[in-house]
């Protein structure tokens, strides 16, 4: 009989193993190289033993990762819940590498709390596919209308002091920039100083910049290239040496290092570049390089 209940008891261990085995989470993110998929399993596992109620909706969907490159990823639910398409778009730039496993696990969280959160007169339909889970049991009925908008494009804004070789004469810079895919479309102006005539050198752009590469963390170290298009003149009112303004068009190509701190809603930047110029040169008895190599020193935040 001992023999007997100890053979009973062994195979209720292997088969309760067996189901557990079966009911392991598995997101469908092969399409996502970003991503170790094995450890979002964990994460996620973690995350419905903190609500274990919520395990018969998890059975009846399929979450899908994917990304389209290292730092966006998208999360969707299959299949369509009668509500509509239930999905989120993630910027994994907001946090380091070593967190954006937890961000990813979260979301799906978010996306199971919302579909538990219907009516019971609007289930999902079923699916055999794959697992998802839930943190929170509190979410508004209303989200399950819609999903969570992702961020728009973010903005940057810089303040700082170009100084070209030949000139030596400090000007107050001023820019901004949004991104566009990988790059940064902006606008730069700079004015120079007038103590030496009735007049101001200036500087108008548009700016192109690219980040080149990176480090990971709260605080990276980015290398960038940026070039800047548009014109530069000098403005003449009253003086007795010339009697009109003048400008020409601008042109310059630079590389510079950029630090970037990052808080919850914003980011810090400071950054120095070094670059060459084609633009104004202009002689009379004062002498005004717009032109030549050139320095950009500033700071800036981004949003």
């Amino acid at each position: 009989m001992t023999r007997r209940l100890a053979w009973c008891l062994g195979l209720a261990i292997v088969a309760t193993a067996a189901t557990a085995r079966a009911d392991a989470f598995h997101v469908h993110g092969e399409h996502c190289a970003a991503i170790d998929l094995a450890a979002l399993d964990v994460a996620v596992g973690r995350e419905l033993a903190l609500d274990p109620k919520l395990a018969p909706v998890a059975r009846r969907i399929t979450v899908v990762l994917e990304c389209s490159d290292d730092v966006h990823a998208q999360l969707r639910v299959e299949p369509d819940p009668a509500t509509g398409p239930l999905s989120r778009e993630l910027d994994l730039s907001d946090e380091p590498v070593e967190l954006r496993v937890k961000l990813v696990a979260l979301s799906i969280a978010e996306l199971i709390d919302v579909l538990a959160a219907m009516p019971a007169s609007q289930p999902p339909p079923p699916s055999t596919t794959a697992r998802a889970f839930s943190r929170e049991a509190e979410a508004p009925a209303q989200l399950a209308a819609s999903p969570q908008p992702s961020r728009g494009p973010k903005i940057t804004v810089r303040a700082g002091i170009r100084l070209f070789a030949d000139d030596q004469d400090p000007m107050p810079t001023i820019s901004a920039d949004i991104e566009v895919g990988p790059v940064q479309l902006g606008l730069a102006t700079a004015i120079g100083d007038n103590h030496r005539f009735n007049g101001l050198p200036y500087i108008v752009a548009v700016t192109v910049s690219r980040r080149l590469i990176c480090s990971d963390g709260p605080t990276s170290l980015c290398m960038l290239a940026r070039g800047e298009a548009g014109f530069a003149g000098v403005s003449i009112a009253g003086s007795t040496l010339m009697d009109r303004s003048v400008h020409t068009g601008y042109g310059d190509i630079a590389l510079g290092f950029e630090i970037e701190r990052r808080f919850q809603e914003w980011n810090a930047l400071a950054g120095f570049e070094i670059g060459t110029a084609e633009g104004l040169v202009m002689e009379a008895a004062y002498l005004e390089h717009l032109n030549g190599p050139f320095a950009v020193a500033g700071i800036g935040v981004k949003f």
